[in-house]
């Protein structure tokens, strides 16, 4: 942690105080993108002060009393932008100098933009205050208090644009509202059933790959399929999971091989419509693996080489299966009733 920027102000968002705390995080800065590809084109993370600022600035420890009492304020709402992910950091940075965790309530506005836009994904600060219009010319991003500021601008915008005041905002939206303690973050209402869902379609498509690993893969004579390794979308693994172990199976007893890198794969097989949309496996293999061995075929051009029906796989049964099913299922139980609980509780 090199820095703590905020901005205070009153419900008119008229500022009061903005300052950004520097921090000498007494580690290595890794500036750079994580890709070769992006660390030749120069792409990286631009620093908001020479690194040697930094490295002049007192320690974590030797500030936290001044974060803990602006945190911890009585009378305030904290406000922040996709704010778990402050929250780690400062949760990592108390652990690392063995500091008492924080103990706050806080708003996250990103998750207010994401229903107001009806957007479901991640998206940046930048991209949010482009298509509300603030005109942000003379702030500094990446540099936390100007960071801390254009938040305040998107809550500012979309109590316009709601035509609520702050606080009508806080209230009209209040399952964006979450606390942390102990070292532990937890939200309330739709952002802890989102949360739960992404954890669940993460194990069902843990599931697929790790039985897809281990199932056996023989020889067919005649088979057009024999040596062959498929590779789909991961929404098959995490939406339809059930029936992508049962197309692994079938796939094993026609000599081919269900894998997860697009880069091994001979196969790759489209099973929706909406597949090619940036960040997927498909639009991956369009930019970057033109060219290459992958072919890209339907799911019916893939049931023709298998000389399967749909209807034949989805009726495919086997104790292994069934055995697994039940697991994976009694697991996502747990997690979403996990939620439930939290949720019928007050969170």
């Amino acid at each position: 942690m090199c820095s703590f920027g905020y901005v205070l102000t009153d419900e008119n968002f008229c500022i009061l105080k903005k300052e950004d705390i520097l921090i000498n995080p007494e580690a290595q800065f890794c500036t750079q993108a994580r890709s070769k590809k992006k660390r030749e084109e120069g792409k990286g993370i631009r620093l908001a002060y020479p690194e040697k600022v930094f490295r002049k600035s007192p320690v974590f420890s030797k500030v936290y009393d001044k974060i803990k009492e602006i945190l911890e304020k009585d009378g305030q709402t904290i406000i922040g932008f996709s704010h778990s992910n402050d929250v780690r950091y400062l949760c990592t940075a108390c652990k690392r100098y063995k500091m008492p965790y924080f103990t706050y309530k806080f708003f996250d506005i990103q998750d207010v933009y994401r229903e107001y836009s009806g957007i479901t994904d991640q998206i940046s600060l930048e991209k949010i205050i482009n298509e509300l219009g603030a005109d942000i010319g003379n702030y500094t991003l990446h540099k936390s208090d100007d960071d801390a500021e254009i938040s305040m601008l998107v809550a500012k915008a979309l109590c316009e644009k709601t035509s609520v005041t702050l606080s009508g905002l806080i209230e009209k939206y209040s399952r964006y509202k979450g606390e942390t303690s102990g070292g532990e973050i937890k939200y309330n209402g739709i952002d802890s059933e989102r949360a739960a869902v992404k954890k669940a379609r993460n194990l069902c498509s843990g599931v697929v790959l790790t039985f897809a690993n281990n199932r056996k893969v023989g020889y067919v004579k005649g088979s057009p399929l024999n040596g062959k390794k498929i590779c789909s979308g991961t929404a098959l693994g995490k939406d339809d999971w059930i029936f992508a172990l049962k197309l692994i199976s079938c796939l094993a007893e026609k000599g081919a091989r269900y894998i997860g890198n697009v880069r091994d794969a001979d196969f790759y097989v489209r099973f929706y419509d909406n597949e090619g949309e940036k960040g997927d496996r498909l639009y991956y293999i369009n930019k970057n693996l033109q060219g290459s061995k992958i072919k890209i075929i339907s799911k019916d051009e893939l049931y023709k080489l298998m000389g399967m029906s749909e209807k034949e796989i989805s009726e495919f049964t086997s104790p292994k299966i069934d055995k697994l099913v039940a697991q994976t299922e009694r697991n996502v139980g747990k997690i979403l009733k996990a939620v439930s609980e939290r949720n019928r509780h007050g969170g």
